[in-house]
């Protein structure tokens, strides 16, 4: 408990209780914010997706400009929102109402991304495979304020001046990862334009073989389990891999190995597309996509699936545009040049040597994230300390 002089502390459910607004009529046009559209720690907005009132499916929460959103999955992430404009999101996503009395709405947004709360947060979680903060707990929760407002601000705009000069080294970096990135993009692309052979579909060469299997048999309970949170965009990284028995999975999953490309159908425009090499459990969202060995390579199909051309393709064909998502039929009528297999492989050695380059940078720019997000961290914590 905090014992500043001047400053006092407010229970989070009295000063900033959750309040969603009325949602717009169905025919309305609104932005649609998922949890994916988030970055961790600072809250920008990744991507912002638009729908319709009457597509959105499952349950929301709705706000507006004057809410802070917070999410309670998975509390490490780290992911508070000021939204500047109104619009629905996941039922993930708690619509926090400041009291503008007391509290300065950026303020809470700052506090909220503290390391001081985000403790707190993971140490009252709920559930061992979709850790959830516990709603009791964080409506107790008391953060330390300024009992002037004025004094907030100020606060707030400290905060901003400091963020903002090592927000600039993670910038440079970014930018210089980007671009990286896009070049790379572009060479996928060119590579596979500059294909010369006959125009198939993907239904010719390539197939879904695995079946659907309930993963509580004991057969399946150490195997690893990919969902589409597990593959990292555009790079075809896993991370956080668990087991089956580790993550209590009870649905049906398919089933793939190494001689398979998996893609995710959810959300086409993250692509996200793996390599495994090992044997495992795929979410039913994915598809475990088994290329015809004499004609298609499947590190051929592994970049078919990541360009440019192919996302396009996906993109237009998405259905339920709360939640976009390729069918089967229209994945597999996408058509291509198909060359000799002996080109697929020249291909994607040249192709694969460039995501070396890249995966490096990539690393260089772990390692300068990790430096910033302590600089951030040492910021917030002085600053809801009152050394700032």
């Amino acid at each position: 408990m905090i014992t500043i002089n001047g400053w006092t502390n407010y229970s989070l459910g009295d000063v900033a209780p959750a309040s969603s607004i009325n949602l717009p009529a169905a025919s309305a046009i609104v932005w649609n914010l998922s949890l994916e559209d988030i970055e961790p720690s600072t809250g920008r907005i990744l991507n912002r997706q638009t729908c319709r009132v009457d597509e959105l499916g499952s349950s929301k929460c709705a706000f507006d400009s004057r809410h802070v959103l917070y999410s309670k999955l998975r509390p490490y992430l780290n992911k508070v929102v000021l939204p500047d404009e109104p619009g629905v999101g996941t039922s993930e996503l708690i619509p926090l109402l400041p009291d503008k009395d007391r509290i300065c709405r950026e303020y809470l947004a700052y506090y909220l991304r503290s390391p001081l709360f985000v403790n707190f947060a993971n140490a009252h979680t709920r559930g061992a495979n979709l850790p959830r903060i516990a709603m009791s707990e964080l409506w107790e929760h008391e953060i330390p304020a300024p009992t002037s407002l004025d004094e907030q601000r100020r606060i707030v705009k400290r905060i901003n001046e400091c963020l903002s000069r090592v927000d600039e080294i993670s910038i440079l970096r970014a930018a210089s990862l980007r671009d990286r990135e896009h070049l790379l993009e572009s060479l996928i692309e060119a590579e596979l334009r500059a294909a010369d052979g006959e125009d198939v579909a993907l239904a010719d060469v390539c197939s879904i073989e695995s079946p659907l299997v309930d993963p509580r048999e004991s057969r399946f309970q150490q195997r690893l389990h990919i969902g589409g949170a597990n593959i990292e965009s555009s790079t075809g990284r896993f991370v956080d891999l668990k087991t089956a028995r580790e993550e209590k999975l009870k649905s049906s999953k398919f089933t793939f190995d190494s001689r398979m490309v998996l893609y995710n159908k959810i959300r086409p425009y993250l692509k996200k597309v793996a390599r495994p090499d090992f044997e495992g459990l795929c979410s039913a969202d994915m598809y475990p996509l088994l290329p015809d060995g004499h004609k298609l390579s499947r590190d051929y199909l592994f970049y078919l699936l990541l360009s440019r051309s192919f996302t396009r393709y996906a993109i237009d064909g998405s259905i339920r545009a709360g939640m976009p998502k390729v069918n089967r039929d229209h994945l597999f009528s996408f058509t291509f040049k198909l060359p000799s297999f002996e080109k697929q492989q020249s291909t994607t050695r040249i192709l694969d040597g460039a995501f070396i380059v890249v995966e490096q940078l990539r690393r260089d720019m772990l390692s300068t994230s990790i430096e910033v997000g302590a600089l951030r961290e040492s910021i917030l914590r002085k600053a809801f300390a009152g050394e700032l």
